[in-house]
């Protein structure tokens, strides 16, 4: 076995969720560091969560996710809300 995972079904079945949530989730490992890094030590919005990263079309270009997110630039919070009212 090579140890590599083909398809989000064998994700889910190797995690027991499903295949949908794997869907969901998988492209928050594009997330910019710096967000990731806000978001692990605790400076991010406690509305900043993953299912409402989720319900929007998700953003892999990290200079956008910086435009949407931004934490150096003024409050993730307005950021967060600015995103949220971004078409699904």
């Amino acid at each position: 076995m090579s140890g590599l995972i083909r398809t989000r079904e064998e994700i889910a079945r190797k995690n027991s969720v499903s295949a949908p949530y794997v869907g969901r989730i998988l492209p928050l490992a594009w997330l910019a560091p710096d967000i990731v890094e806000a978001i692990l030590e605790g400076r991010q919005p406690q509305s900043l969560t993953v299912e409402r990263l989720t319900q929007h079309k998700f953003l892999l270009d990290w200079a956008e996710q910086r435009r949407v997110l931004p934490e150096k630039r003024r409050k993730l919070m307005d950021a967060w809300e600015a995103f949220c009212a971004q078409p699904k």
